[in-house]
C-alpha cells in the first residue's frame, strides 16, 4: 500500500515542474523518496546473490547529484561505490556526499560511448537546472522532459558544457554492478564496454528504450550469456522482459550463472 501510494505521488510531482525541482534538489531531506527508484529494492537481492562481492564495486554512470548512491546506501550496502558524472554542475553536491561516505569514490568524467559525444546539454526551466535530463542530444532531452513533466517546450533552454570522457578500462574497476543513467544512451556506453563487461560480468541496471541500439545490446548480451529482466516488486522478484507487458522503465541484464532454472526468481 504504501509503495502505490509513493507512487502515486512521484507521478504527480512529476508532473508539477516546480515541486519536482524542489523535491529532487533536497532528495536528501525526504527519507520517504528514497529509494528514488523501487527497483533497487531488486538490486539488493542480486547484491546478495552474487559470489565473491567484498572487494567488488557498484558503479554508477551518470551519477548526476547522487540519487542512486543515496539509495543503495539507504538500503544498507555500505561497500564500494565508484561513480561517474562528467557535469560540473553536479559534482559540488557528489562531493559533499562523499565527505560523509568514505567508501565512496567520485570521478569528474563521462564514460565514452559508440557516439563520441564531448558536450552535453543541461536543461533548464525558469532559473532552474533539471539536471537528470542533462543529455548530450537536446532533442532527446526536451523529449523526455516533456513526456515527464507538464512543461511548455518553449520555456526550456539549455546550457552547454564540455565533458571528458574515458573508457571503464582506464579505471582497473571490479565491478558486482553496472548502473547506466545517461538519458538514452545507456545501450551505446554499454556497447563500447563490452570487454570488461564479458570479464568481470557484472549485473547491468539501466533503463531501456526498446530501439535499434537497445536490440543490439541485447544480442551482444545474449551471446555472452546475460538474460534480460524485470523485478517485479510485488512478487519480490525478477521476471524475463516482456515487450507486451512491461512493469517498469528500468531493466537488468543479469549473468546467467546467477538465474535459477526457471522464468523467475
Amino acid at each position: 500500500m504504501l509503495n502505490n501510494l509513493r507512487n502515486k505521488l512521484e507521478g504527480l510531482i512529476r508532473k508539477k515542474p516546480t515541486l519536482y525541482w524542489i523535491v529532487h534538489k533536497f532528495v536528501t531531506k525526504f527519507n520517504l523518496f528514497l529509494p528514488h527508484e523501487l527497483d533497487f529494492y531488486g538490486l539488493i537481492i542480486l547484491y546478495n546473490l552474487f559470489p565473491n562481492k567484498k572487494f567488488k564495486s557498484f558503479i554508477d554512470i551518470g551519477a548526476n547529484d547522487g540519487g542512486s548512491i543515496l539509495s543503495i546506501r539507504h538500503l544498507k550496502y555500505f561497500g564500494k561505490i565508484e561513480a561517474f558524472e562528467p557535469s560540473s554542475a553536479s559534482l559540488s553536491k557528489l562531493l559533499k556526499i562523499a565527505e560523509k561516505d568514505k567508501n565512496l569514490i567520485i570521478y569528474n568524467y563521462g564514460i565514452v560511448s559508440t557516439l563520441k559525444s564531448e558536450t552535453l546539454f543541461i536543461p533548464q526551466v525558469q532559473g532552474k537546472l533539471l539536471r537528470s535530463y542533462s543529455s548530450i542530444s537536446k532533442v532527446d532531452s526536451l523529449n523526455r522532459i516533456t513526456n515527464d513533466l507538464d512543461i511548455e517546450p518553449s520555456l526550456v533552454i539549455f546550457r552547454e558544457e564540455k565533458i571528458v570522457l574515458k573508457e571503464l578500462d582506464d579505471f582497473h574497476i571490479d565491478p558486482w554492478c553496472i548502473k547506466v543513467d545517461t538519458e538514452g544512451y545507456e545501450a551505446e556506453i554499454l556497447m563500447k564496454n563490452l570487454k570488461i563487461i564479458k570479464i568481470k560480468r557484472p549485473i547491468l541496471y539501466m533503463e531501456f528504450n526498446f530501439d535499434s541500439s537497445f536490440d543490439s545490446l541485447t544480442q551482444a548480451l545474449e551471446s555472452i550469456d546475460f538474460g534480460l529482466h524485470q523485478f517485479d516488486l510485488k512478487l519480490e522478484k525478477f521476471i524475463k522482459l516482456n515487450k507486451e507487458k512491461i512493469i517498469s522503465r528500468n531493466c537488468f541484464f543479469i549473468p546467467n550463472e546467477l538465474i535459477f532454472s526457471d522464468n523467475s526468481y
